[in-house]
């Protein structure tokens, strides 16, 4: 019966200092600008359709998107700046699956883990040169 007690004593104490708490209010996303890590060479199939994709966010959100290219490493370099930053919504990732699948497997060390690193938005493009994942950082 103690025990009995002890929850019903912690469940008033909750319901005393409940009334106390203001609830938070969520700040608009996106509150200042985005950035869009694309691993991969300006001008190539991934860094056209994100520049695509970032000028119609931009317009219809009416906050900046924009592309930051980090190319090099077999797309390891903007990966690996992406996994890093903090997860907070306002960096993203646009990587074909070489970055997300092959690269890992092919380097010994890429410095982040493709599966654990980032949060999957979405499959934005299939083609016979490059699949664009749109992801986010978790």
């Amino acid at each position: 019966m103690r025990g009995g007690r002890v929850l019903a004593a912690i469940l008033a104490l909750i319901g005393a200092y409940s009334g106390a708490v203001e609830p938070g209010h969520a700040q608009p996303y996106p509150a200042r600008p985005v950035r869009i890590i694309v691993p991969t060479v300006a001008g190539g199939t991934v860094d056209v359709i994100t520049r695509l994709i970032a000028n119609d966010l931009s317009s219809r959100v009416g906050v900046s998107f924009f592309v930051d290219n980090r190319s090099g490493a077999g797309n390891t370099l903007g990966s690996r700046e992406a996994a890093r930053a903090e997860a907070d919504g306002y960096t993203l990732l646009m990587s074909s699956a070489s970055g997300q699948v092959i690269s890992p497997l092919v380097y010994r060390s890429v410095d982040y883990d493709p599966i654990k690193s980032f949060a999957p938005i979405g499959l934005v493009a299939e083609g016979t040169t490059a699949t664009s994942l749109f992801t986010g950082i978790s």
